[in-house]
């Protein structure tokens, strides 16, 4: 139950503020929005009660908006491009300059989640960032018209392994193999970069695994795939793409996987 009928959304790029927007008007809760500049899509403003619009590392300000609106409860939804916190290092408040200062590391578990107990520290709740979004969450088995072939799968599983543990120190995500032959490992560039980077070392017929971080926190950051995530696995001629299950959000998801059958691309949920 959300207090009062009344979340806070931190959001940030991609579709799924704007889903979750929507997904809350339908629940009759009022959002208290704070977007980021240059990050947030248009749209959000138009889908929420109250929409605050914040410069990179103005968390100061995020703070105080949200004890001004008396948010208790908030999700945080979408990505930040983390290149940019090296590019705007100048425009961090004191709040946030203090923030990174007492990390240890810039892992995205570790800025995320200081992120959180910042803000839960003035006593802010923060849900998954699945909620409403359930039905975004990708289910167990073959998504598209074309399964896996035996040499694909085989790709899966090795690939599994080396995300799995890339993803134990928080690096990044995604693995791009083929044949049993690492091409190319996410880091900072995001998946798209990653996928396309592997693909011109590998040619057609790549195998993309994305998974989640072991113990994954559901509070942040959840792996996300969409139209866009399959029209670069087109461009790239990469023939499947595998997920983790009940783990990895899927954008405007009857799209993705129509895209992802026209395409060709097998999408499998592990």
């Amino acid at each position: 139950m959300i207090s009062n009928q009344k979340i806070g959304l931190i959001a940030g790029n991609g579709s799924f503020p704007a889903l979750f927007a929507k997904a809350a008007r339908e629940r009759n809760v009022e959002v208290v929005a704070c977007g980021i500049d240059g990050e947030t899509l248009p749209e959000v403003k138009g889908l929420v009660e109250k929409y605050y619009e914040l410069r990179l590392g103005e968390l100061g300000k995020l703070i105080k908006i949200l004890k001004d609106e008396r948010v208790e409860k908030a999700v945080m939804v979408g990505g930040v491009r983390k290149v940019r916190l090296f590019k705007e290092i100048f425009s961090l408040d004191i709040e946030a300059m203090k923030l990174l200062w007492d990390m240890r590391d810039k892992r995205d578990n570790s800025l995320l989640g200081a992120l959180i107990q910042r803000l839960e520290r003035e006593g802010i709740e923060f849900l998954s960032s699945a909620t409403y979004l359930e039905d975004c969450l990708a289910k167990p088995g073959v998504l598209t018209k074309r399964a896996s072939t035996d040499g694909e799968s085989q790709d899966i599983e090795f690939g599994k392994v080396i995300a799995k543990e890339l993803s134990r120190y928080d690096v990044g995500l995604t693995a791009v193999v083929k044949d049993k032959v690492v091409l190319a490992l996410e880091a900072v560039e995001g998946t798209d970069e990653t996928i396309r980077r592997g693909a011109a070392l590998g040619g057609a017929g790549c195998v993309v695994v994305k998974v989640a971080r072991p113990n994954q926190d559901l509070r942040y950051d959840l792996p996300v795939i969409g139209p866009q995530t399959i029209k670069t696995l087109k461009d790239c001629k990469v023939s499947c793409l595998a997920i983790e299950a009940q783990k990895t959000l899927i954008a405007e998801k009857e799209l993705t996987i129509r895209e992802a059958d026209l395409a060709g691309v097998s999408v499998v949920a592990f």
